[in-house]
């Protein structure tokens, strides 16, 4: 007997929401370091560091 879609989601509904949590954890950890490597190269370029001139010409 072929078990109906329905009975699948509701079976595999907390896995599904734990991957989608994990996911969302891992998207968040992303856009908060990306931020703060931006703030601290913004900082840095501010300051006008010449060390820092060099890698900026190579990079862009």
């Amino acid at each position: 007997m072929a078990s109906s879609g329905l009975e699948l989601l509701w079976v595999s509904a907390p896995q599904l929401i734990t991957g989608a949590g994990r996911t969302l954890g891992i998207s968040l950890l992303a856009i908060v370091f990306s931020s703060l490597g931006g703030l601290c190269y913004g900082v840095l370029r501010s300051l006008g560091k010449r060390w820092l001139e060099v890698p900026l010409r190579l990079y862009l």
